[in-house]
């Protein structure tokens, strides 16, 4: 009998042991989760807070880019430049989101893009006759519209995705065929309805009343510098009319759309800021619509997020 009770507590033991040994790696595994889980909601906070100081970054450089404006001007002088869109790369070339190890800016990335909103055609305040020469828009649709802006109590476009929902607009003119750009790439809600010639891709300019495509395929090529892409360091803008019809050799007279519809300096301005973590599996976005006046600047609109890996 006495050996039959040493067995049988020689297996309780040895139960013991295993559910204490599956209990210890169940409670290890959880912990290690749970420390993963840890770190990577701190790596993502870590990413926001980048993000953030990437569009505060860009709101300075346009604050500082309008102060300087002012002043220049002041003296009767002009910056060559101007406020233009760019794409800056803040960790490679300026340093200034310090991130503790240097081995990790080989990994990870603080930028930001700015884009001048008025390069595109303003569904708020761009006149109907632009409207009226966009191949797509029907006469009901540029109608329904304008007719927001003409209520008793003006109903603005807050976004640009607002128009899908017009009566008139179909799911291709909207997006787009591969012969053909899309409505959505064509609007804005922001500015004065006038059209920045430095900032708007070709549609726009084609789009506009009597503009010969001819004419914007040399306007394009002289702002597309000498590497001949947009976006680049050597970007070259206008000032006026009068110095495109000078740089490219177009006869003034055929920029009279130009001159109605055209300007050559924007106001508002979209800052898209992206930050990653872990070799970019942690990314995270921040965007803000800045309007430029004087020599201020002023935050419109602020939305952020994460972004899948």
């Amino acid at each position: 009998m006495k050996r039959g009770a040493d067995g049988f507590v020689l297996i309780a033991v040895i139960w013991v042991l295993a559910i204490l040994t599956v209990l210890a790696i169940g409670f290890g595994r959880r912990a290690l989760l749970e420390q993963r889980v840890a770190a990577l909601s701190i790596d993502r906070t870590r990413t926001q807070y980048l993000a953030r100081g990437a569009v505060e970054y860009g709101i300075a450089y346009l604050r500082n880019q309008a102060m300087l404006q002012s002043i220049a001007e002041q003296y009767g002088g002009e910056l060559q430049s101007g406020i233009h869109g760019m794409r800056k790369n803040l960790l490679a070339e300026d340093g200034i989101f310090d991130l503790g190890d240097p081995s990790l800016q080989a990994k990870d990335n603080v930028s930001f893009a700015l884009e001048e909103c008025e390069g595109r055609i303003s569904l708020n305040a761009t006149p109907r006759e632009v409207f009226d020469a966009i191949e797509g828009l029907s006469f009901t649709t540029v109608t329904a519209i304008l007719r927001r802006r003409d209520e008793e109590v003006p109903q603005p476009f807050l976004a640009v995705e607002e128009a899908r929902f017009v009566d008139g607009i179909t799911d291709q003119s909207w997006y787009g065929t591969p012969d053909r750009p899309g409505l959505r790439d064509l609007f804005t809600v922001y500015g004065d309805g006038r059209i920045n010639v430095n900032a708007a891709p070709r549609e726009v300019l084609e789009a506009l009343p009597d503009m010969d495509p001819s004419a914007v395929a040399l306007i394009i090529s002289y702002r597309a510098g000498s590497d001949g892409k947009l976006e680049t360091s050597d970007d070259r803008r206008f000032r006026n009319v009068e110095e495109v019809a000078t740089a490219t050799g177009i006869d003034l007279n055929d920029l009279a759309p130009l001159a109605r519809f055209c300007k050559f300096e924007s106001q508002f301005f979209t800052i898209t800021a992206t930050a990653t973590q872990r070799q970019g599996k942690v990314r995270s976005a921040s965007t803000a619509v800045v309007q430029v006046d004087g020599d201020t600047a002023r935050v419109l609109n602020w939305w952020e997020g994460d972004l899948g890996s």
